[in-house]
């Protein structure tokens, strides 16, 4: 996540709507990996 988020931080420029949006979907792809449910990811 870090390396997408880096990335974004770069070479994106985001206002801030756009920029919760992100991390609103970076914090449910995070609780996707993570939940053990693999099958869930595809």
């Amino acid at each position: 996540m870090q390396l997408i988020s880096g990335f974004v931080d770069t070479y994106l420029r985001l206002d801030s709507t756009e920029e919760l949006a992100f991390k609103a979907a970076i914090d449910t792809m995070g609780k996707t990996i993570t939940g053990g449910n693999y099958g869930d990811c595809y």
